[in-house]
């Protein structure tokens, strides 16, 4: 397992918008620069955020990555004013698809 390598793959990912572009340009080509296993490599191209968070990837690296997340960003990029739960409805679902089986 390369841990390691996930994490650095998720944070370049992350933070640096050139890698993020070619990231999601060709998701299967860019994870091609990192080491990593098969079971790894499955996790990232289809962010697959249980399985990283299994694989040992730290909770705040995913955390863009989380419906949770990635609804409120929806909310305020169509300017929908105030963002909490009252105004994202998918917030309790998607909480709950979280958890743990």
């Amino acid at each position: 397992m390369s841990l390691y390598q996930l994490q650095k793959l998720i944070y370049h990912v992350k933070r640096d918008p050139f890698h993020r572009e070619r990231y999601r340009q060709d998701p299967a080509a860019f994870i091609k620069d990192y080491e990593l296993n098969e079971e790894e490599s499955s996790a990232a191209v289809s962010v697959d955020v249980r399985k990283l968070y299994a694989l040992g990837v730290h909770s705040l690296l995913l955390r863009p990555f989380t419906p949770v997340t990635q609804s409120l960003q929806r909310g305020l990029r169509q300017g929908s004013g105030r963002i909490g739960v009252k105004r994202c409805p998918s917030f309790l679902p998607a909480a709950r698809a979280m958890l743990p089986a």
